[in-house]
């Protein structure tokens, strides 16, 4: 089975293609995005704030509302409370409708007596006068502790039926006791109106401070984000160009070594060549054959050497490359690779080599290059086949390129201990990242190796 050796590219080195692929709009992105980031923080604080503002209002308003329950029943309810109200004693009816008129009038919607069974034995709507229902846990423990407590009413309790034209309100309750000492738990409803006036209160109190901060905070961040932004533009302006340099003084060093190659050595080679011809040429005709034969094959050496140097020129620097495209330049590569004893075939797909971006045709046959340097020296194979294509991608048509050969492959697991054999691939697996490009080599021992590579196009 066939297993891969490296993958697809890593998305750190995608990210950092398509940050410089971006140009100059990057930074101007960055900036959009941190401003977009501070007015949505200033968003999220203005909801946050406005939810603990309500919180606390709500608080205060149930704080307020207990202290007002409190001085109700201390200064209202229980100098008007006899103990015939139990009873439905008139007069003691009479005294409480009194104080509910004196309470009723004022902030408190609604108020009730119960006793500890759950009866009501007085309301300002005397409808309840009378009715039972079940206290429930927070009602029941306040008779039991004596400390007030209160709550948001909740209308769909069957004890609220007559409420429910009265919005939402406060309901407060605490034990009060008749002069017999009888204890009857006294609540009151109050409007919840007062929580959204608090609520306004404590926001605006809140708003200034925290937004007016963050908005300042802002204000004072984006000059330096500005100016982070210009210099990280530039910054990687100059990487980009110290990178070009590079690669163009890099180009230019093996084109003039290529150039010294082919000018000066291969040229006294091949007229060595030609002399020592000549010279067993002129050795044969004066009958002296065994001179004539080692001359013979001293040309023939000189010859194999010349092809060897001619062969390691084109490794330096293709002289097709750049003049007649990378079509021709495989086509050397595909030769020499024949002429070393591996039989490469050679497969162009219609289309593939169309307006190609120089950095695409560079990494594609520095690739094509390293993989058959690699079948020649290591593989092992008799045949080779490289295959160039192009294919549709999400942004735009992708140049691929497939080398396959029937070597013995070889494991990758115990491969990624050992540089040596693939280290050119390593190298060129970094350079895929300058080029938005992959590369992936997949073998087995006995199966054979395929390395395929992708580069965008432009």
């Amino acid at each position: 089975m066939v297993s891969v050796r490296r993958a697809a590219l890593p998305a750190p080195r995608r990210a950092a293609h398509r940050a410089r692929s971006a140009g100059s709009g990057t930074p101007r992105r960055a900036l959009v995005h941190f401003a977009l980031a501070g007015v949505l923080t200033v968003v999220l604080i203005a909801v946050a704030g406005a939810f603990v503002s309500r919180t606390a209002a709500e608080g205060q308003a149930l704080d307020g509302a207990r202290r007002l329950n409190g001085v109700l029943a201390r200064t209202v309810v229980e100098p008007h409370l006899r103990d015939g109200l139990l009873t439905g004693d008139p007069a003691a009816l009479a005294a409480m409708r009194d104080a509910a008129r004196l309470l009723t009038g004022g902030p408190v919607q609604r108020m009730k007596l119960w006793t500890a069974d759950g009866r009501v034995v007085y309301s300002d709507d005397e409808r309840l006068i009378g009715r039972q229902y079940p206290l429930g846990l927070d009602e029941a423990e306040v008779l039991v502790t004596g400390e007030a407590a209160a709550e948001i009413s909740d209308l769909s309790r069957a004890e609220n039926d007559l409420e429910h034209d009265l919005g939402t309100l406060l309901e407060v309750y605490r034990p009060v006791h008749t002069p017999s000492g009888q204890v009857l738990l006294f609540e009151t409803y109050m409007p919840l109106s007062s929580v959204a006036a608090r609520t306004s209160a404590i926001w605006l109190q809140f708003l200034p401070i925290t937004i007016g901060a963050l908005v300042l905070l802002q204000l004072v961040q984006f000059p330096l984000a500005v100016r982070l932004a210009r210099q990280t533009a530039r910054a990687r302006r100059e990487r980009e160009l110290m990178l070009h340099r590079s690669l163009a003084a890099s180009d230019a060093e093996r084109r003039r070594i290529a150039a010294d190659l082919h000018d000066g050595v291969v040229q006294d080679l091949a007229a060595t060549s030609m002399a020592l011809a000549g010279s067993a040429i002129e050795a044969d005709q004066a009958g002296n054959r065994a001179e004539s034969g080692r001359l013979h094959l001293a040309a023939d050496s000189v010859r194999s050497a010349i092809r060897s140097l001619r062969s390691l020129v084109v490794d330096i620097h293709p002289p097709n490359l750049r003049r007649t495209g990378l079509a021709a330049a495989l086509g050397d590569l595909a030769e020499t690779t024949t002429a070393r004893g591996v039989m490469a075939t050679l497969v162009i797909d219609d289309g593939a080599t169309r307006r190609l971006s120089c950095s695409a045709e560079q990494f594609a046959f520095r690739v094509a290059q390293e993989a058959l340097r690699n079948v020649v020296a290591h593989a092992g194979a008799s045949a080779v086949d490289v295959r160039l294509g192009r294919r549709p991608g999400p942004d735009g048509d992708v140049l691929t390129l497939a080398v396959n050969d029937d070597g013995v492959g070889f494991d990758p697991a115990a491969a990624v201990s050992d540089d040596r054999p693939h280290l050119g691939l390593r190298l060129l697996d970094d350079l895929a990242g300058d080029v938005g490009g992959r590369i992936e080599v997949s073998s087995a021992p006995g199966a054979g190796t395929a390395v395929t590579m992708e580069v965008p196009v432009s």
